[in-house]
């Protein structure tokens, strides 16, 4: 009596687990170090829609979202013979809505589908798994805007574009009045792998969407530049830096070279402004050094400041509403005048001076700060 209680017990649990599918997808994610060697990992593909097809039309019969782990589940439902599962490289919302493209005229956008009666998917083209790292980017992005934006409505579709033969005359970069961002594909510059590139551009489009954006536009490679060109690049890199919690920034180029640059100890030569004045020409490194030595506390830290990277930037979402006291447009003069506002303690200002004498910035001209009523 007993062993056929067990047996029919197993064969209960059997038939339940055949109308509960469950499944994972999963993208190889490809990052290079500062040496160029490149690192490999499968990473779960995380919050993105798994749609169940009907094996004679390709219809969709149930849709379902992966997890943090990249499991899903359709619940209580019989799987049809010969079904496939699908996925696409888009997010909608709750805090940014991002989808991804091949670059081509037809903007066919990255989808893929599983093997017949599979329900696990292994993403490995370089392309397809470029593709779902971009989104997961956004992800992390999304993670670190919690709290900081409203979730709702969610913003504006924003398009990424890359593919093998996408090569935008700027390398990468974001068209705010497109909501595109265009992403260098062509062998050697895979972008959509260089996560210090993809989060760079996705420092504009938060600028543009919730924040101040001024961007002139123009070449920058650290040398002086007008105060609002210096800001917006200075920032996007700052941002990278503080979602992947890294000060090294690196990017692939052709003939396997790599662009790397480090927030931490950003060159002597981009000190100070290009003569003396706070409205003068400076550098992009002397923004995203100093911010990321106001929010890089932690085990190493070399300076005296402690603040968080929500702390740093909640202040430069708040430049949309803060005075313009600096050149005209967003610039570092209007974060240290709002930082100023939202730090208003002795120790704070010390800080803040010291981090400023470190980098040769003439804070002592610094105007009294005029912060916002409340």
């Amino acid at each position: 009596m007993k062993q056929l209680l067990i047996i029919f017990l197993l064969h209960a649990v059997a038939a339940c687990s055949n109308t509960s599918p469950t499944g994972n997808v999963a993208f190889l994610k490809r990052v290079a170090d500062i040496h160029g060697d490149i690192l490999s990992q499968w990473t779960p593909v995380r919050q993105v829609s798994v749609h169940l097809l009907d094996p004679a039309t390709g219809q969709k019969l149930a849709t379902t979202q992966t997890n943090n782990e990249g499991n899903y589940s359709f619940g209580e439902i019989a799987l049809p013979t010969n079904f496939r599962v699908e996925i696409e490289a888009r997010i909608l919302g709750p805090r940014i809505n991002v989808w991804v493209n091949d670059g081509s005229v037809d903007k066919v956008p990255y989808r893929t589908r599983s093997d017949t009666g599979k329900l696990k998917i292994r993403i490995e083209e370089p392309y397809l798994a470029g593709a779902f790292n971009i989104v997961d980017l956004n992800l992390q992005l999304a993670t670190l805007m919690d709290g900081l934006v409203d979730n709702s409505p969610p913003p504006k579709l924003l398009e990424v574009s890359w593919g093998p033969n996408n090569a935008p005359y700027c390398g990468s970069c974001y068209f705010e009045d497109q909501h595109l961002l265009d992403l260098a594909g062509t062998a050697g510059e895979e972008d959509g792998h260089d996560d210090s590139v993809v989060l760079h551009e996705f420092g504009h489009y938060v600028e543009f969407t919730w924040g101040l954006y001024d961007n002139p536009t123009g070449a920058h490679n650290l040398e002086y530049v007008i105060p609002t060109l210096a800001w917006s690049e200075g920032f996007a890199t700052w941002l990278q830096g503080a979602i992947r919690q890294d000060p090294i920034y690196v990017d692939r180029r052709p003939n396997e070279s790599i662009y790397s640059l480090d927030l931490e100890t950003p060159p002597d030569s981009t000190k100070g402004t290009l003569d003396g004045q706070i409205e003068s020409k400076l550098s992009e490194a002397l923004v995203y050094g100093l911010l990321w030595d106001l929010s890089d506390a932690g085990d190493g830290d070399d300076d005296v400041a402690d603040y968080s990277r929500e702390e740093v930037l909640e202040v430069v979402l708040a430049l949309k509403d803060g005075p313009d006291l600096g050149v005209g447009g967003a610039d570092l003069v209007d974060f240290l005048n709002l930082w100023q506002c939202a730090h208003p303690s002795t120790s704070d200002l010390n800080t803040l001076h010291e981090l400023l004498m470190a980098v040769d910035f003439p804070y002592e001209t610094l105007p009294e700060p005029l912060c916002p009523s409340t």
